[in-house]
């Protein structure tokens, strides 16, 4: 007598599937977690990255942090080069560097991009690993057509996502009337140079007298405001490279818009930062906040002067201390001690401890 062969039922089948997808929806929450672990670790180590790169920098500059922003040789209102761009040699990119003027003109504008001088087309299609954070649903380049001259007809620039700090909204010495917000000379990073002889180095060692291991040095902003449309960052339009137009020193109110370079005349009266942050809002924040004269503001151009520390990571947002170590700042950190931070020389050093 034949053997009957056992078949599943449809119901069987169903009870089947259905467990198979629970498991899956119990398990992808957990994948989707190990991977953003995976992301935060190579942020970490990007931050990392830049703060040997900035401590080599100093080493090779006398104990002189590089300065936020320079302005370029020669120009009275060209825009000079970045952190990130004379960060370049310290951080494993010597070649690239010296085909690269870092006291040249490095104006770089969404629709257009003066391709006439080589340094500037040298940068073309460029992305440095270590300036973008894996976590970022932000377009790492920026795509334009050619302005003027040079190829090829279009340019591809590396956006980033951190920013220099250079103090907080309370912080002294500071520009509290800017117009796109306050700017402060408190922090790490000068604003611009603050040496006559070099204008690519800024505040020295010595100078953070609050301590490198409790001084903000490089925050992290990676993420959109809050409708997932305006890039928070303060070079978002201008790509990483790109600098202020004139050096100057923050020594009070409208100190920010004189250019020391040319004995302290005034040049165009600009209040915009770029390449850098002034710290006024807790991380994380998001929202959108016109900027007014004496109010630190955010508004997701590339104008501002006080975007916020804000990240693409659940919770919170990572950092780099003066000293070279690299936290996960929580979100809930009250924005009194996210200030003390930021400020190296105030008297009020603290632990970041939310």
């Amino acid at each position: 007598m034949p053997r009957r062969l056992h078949a599943f039922t449809l119901v069987e089948l169903l009870v089947v599937i259905a467990i198979i997808g629970l498991l899956i929806a119990l398990l992808l929450p957990a994948v989707q977690a190990v991977r953003e672990a995976g992301r935060r670790m190579s942020c970490s180590n990007n931050l990392k990255q830049q703060a040997i790169g900035i401590h080599n920098f100093t080493d090779a500059n006398r104990g002189r942090f590089p300065a936020a922003t320079a302005r370029g040789d020669g120009y009275t209102f060209g825009h000079g080069s970045s952190l990130w761009l004379r960060l370049l040699p310290f951080v494993e990119y010597v070649d690239l560097f010296s085909r690269v003027a870092p006291d040249g003109n490095l104006w770089l504008k969404t629709g257009g991009f003066n391709q006439t001088d080589a340094h500037v087309r040298a940068l073309s299609g460029v992305r440095v690993p270590a300036y973008s954070c894996a976590s970022s649903q932000v377009d790492s380049t920026l795509l334009t057509d050619t302005r003027t001259g040079g190829s090829p007809t279009t340019y591809s620039a590396q956006r980033g996502s951190y920013v220099p700090i250079c103090g907080a909204i309370d912080g002294t010495p500071r520009d509290n009337t800017n117009a796109d917000g306050p700017v402060a000379g408190s922090g790490v990073f000068g604003p611009v140079n603050l040496d006559g002889s070099n204008r690519n180095t800024g505040r020295r060692t010595k100078d953070i007298t609050d301590g490198l291991s409790k001084t903000l040095m490089v925050g992290e902003q990676s993420d959109f405001s809050v409708n997932k449309q305006d890039q928070i960052r303060t070079h978002s339009g201008r790509a990483i490279w790109m600098g202020k137009n004139f050096n100057a020193v923050v020594t009070g109110s409208g100190s920010y818009t004189v250019d020391v370079a040319s004995a302290g005349t005034k040049v165009s009266g600009d209040t915009r930062c770029f390449g850098m942050t002034t710290v006024g809002f807790v991380i994380n924040m998001k929202g959108l906040i016109n900027a007014s004269s004496g109010s630190p503001g955010t508004n997701g151009v590339a104008a501002n002067c006080n975007t916020p520390i804000q990240s693409s990571h659940p919770g919170g947002a990572m950092v780099s201390f003066a000293d070279g170590a690299v936290v996960f700042l929580n979100e809930n950190l009250a924005l009194q001690t996210l200030f003390d931070l930021a400020n190296g020389n105030d008297g009020n050093a603290t632990n970041a401890t939310p």
